[in-house]
């Protein structure tokens, strides 16, 4: 006997059970999935809006076989998370399965599918799910009858695709938390770089800054949306993981919540180590903030340094000073913070401009550095800019690090000077970094740093 009937939509179905799927990506950067493995968070929130329906998480980077998962569990529908680099694979696959299970509906989200749906209109997609994923499944799945013109829901119909507008995001404080327990099978693969068995929590959404090169103003309308301090501190009692990965986009902009939450994650006596991004001129401003989240826990920053030089950082509207950057890094060494400067490599750069960027982190003395090549993403301005250079038609390879935008030097040349900064990093550093990861693990990470970094090196083009 089925729970819910979905009629109110063109479902005209019964529906016993929902698969929830986080693809692959393709092994062109398979240092994504070995380093940087995070909980498919937006699907745990999609699943809480399954009341009453069996619903399963399947994350293919560790579990690839969906197939004998759809053949034991029978799904009635399948929902596709997707960014812009999965979009090949989730095309791929809504076809493998329509062709075995053609009675399963299909349906496709997340920030690719939000931004730029066109792509993902073939005929074996249902429905395309545009903006908060939670509310556009709540509403789906109610048993009260409403129109086509619900907010965010995208119907083939026929094979054309009546769009409405992005959903937006309701009250955070008057969602469910995110449903953990539907991936807890995974937990301990969950990682950032040397940190294994890390949990994710999302405390807010947007950003109040426009970087060129940034999606998230176009995801949220130019809203910056904020949980209740005391919602957060609810969620964190309910997380076991030690550590716990914010994944808000900038963490640390509001300083008087921020300050709030340090001091209610003290005075709850909660010892986790927390990860974070930030903005450099945020660190100038408030050092304060991070010295008391330093005694609240705080184990790494993410900081998008972007450029030591003071053109690109006006071209990506950054809103940040080098001077700022070098005052930033001064604090957190001071504070001994781990951190991870992030740069960008320009497609227009020459030879001088990547002498220049490795002099400069070589000067600053950083740790670990991270590098990711310009990429025109959907949503962003930089995309609206860049959209009829695009030389790659190829979404496998918008994973930040291959340029689908002409380069100025020569390919090959490009790629060498790539390949230099990347393996730029001192020996000295790697081996404190290896040394941080769980000894059984370090064979699998140096397997899968190497085929990275090869595969970045050349673009890609050596790959099956």
């Amino acid at each position: 006997m089925c729970l819910k009937e979905l009629t109110a939509v063109g479902l005209n179905m019964p529906l016993d059970r929902i698969l929830l799927i986080y693809p692959p990506t393709r092994g062109i950067n398979g240092i994504s999935d070995s380093l940087w493995m995070l909980e498919p968070l937006g699907l745990e929130y999609v699943a809480a809006a399954c009341q009453g329906i069996p619903v399963i998480i399947q994350d293919m980077r560790l579990e690839p076989d969906i197939y004998r998962t759809i053949q034991s569990f029978r799904p009635d529908m399948i929902a596709f998370t997707a960014l812009t680099c999965h979009v090949n694979t989730v095309k791929d696959l809504a076809v493998k399965i329509k062709i075995r299970w053609p009675h399963i509906k299909i349906i496709v989200g997340g920030q690719h599918a939000t931004l730029s749906p066109a792509e993902l209109e073939i005929p074996q997609v249902d429905f395309i799910v545009r903006g908060d994923g939670y509310s556009v499944m709540k509403d789906l799945l109610s048993p009260v009858k409403f129109d086509h013109e619900t907010a965010g829901l995208s119907k083939n119909e026929d094979g054309v695709f009546n769009h409405t507008v992005v959903r937006g995001y309701d009250n955070f404080d008057n969602q469910p938390f995110p449903r953990r327990e539907l991936v807890k099978r995974y937990s301990r693969n969950y990682r950032y770089g040397w940190h294994f068995d890390v949990s994710s929590i999302r405390t807010a959404v947007g950003c109040p800054f426009k970087c060129s090169f940034c999606s998230v103003d176009s995801l949220t309308a130019g809203k910056y949306l904020k949980r209740s301090v005391e919602n957060v501190i609810s969620e964190l009692k309910t997380i076991s993981s030690q550590i716990v990965y914010f994944t808000d986009d900038e963490s640390m902009v509001d300083y008087n919540r921020m300050m709030i939450l340090a001091d209610m994650i003290q005075k709850e006596g909660m010892k986790k180590k927390y990860l974070m991004w930030a903005r450099v001129d945020t660190v100038a401003k408030h050092r304060d903030l991070f010295e008391r989240w330093k005694k609240t826990g705080l184990d790494t920053l993410m900081l998008g340094y972007e450029s030591p030089s003071a053109g690109l950082l006006e071209k990506y509207n950054k809103n940040i000073a080098v001077e700022t950057q070098i005052q930033a890094t001064k604090y957190l060494d001071e504070l001994k913070i781990d951190f991870e400067p992030l740069f960008i490599i320009d497609p227009d750069f020459d030879g001088k401009d990547f002498n220049t960027l490795k002099a400069y982190v070589k000067k600053q003395r950083f740790f670990w550095p991270g590098y990711s090549i310009l990429t025109p993403f959907p949503g962003s301005p930089l995309y609206a800019e860049y959209k009829d250079k695009i030389l790659v038609s190829n979404w496998d390879l918008f994973d930040g690090a291959h340029a689908v935008i002409k380069t100025r030097l020569p390919e090959e040349e490009f790629y060498r000077y790539y390949r230099e900064i990347l393996w730029g990093i001192p020996l000295f550093n790697r081996i404190r970094a290896l040394i941080r990861y769980p000894l059984l693990r370090i064979p699998a990470i140096l397997k899968a740093f190497i085929k990275s970094r090869f595969n970045n090196a050349y673009g890609g083009k050596n790959l099956s």
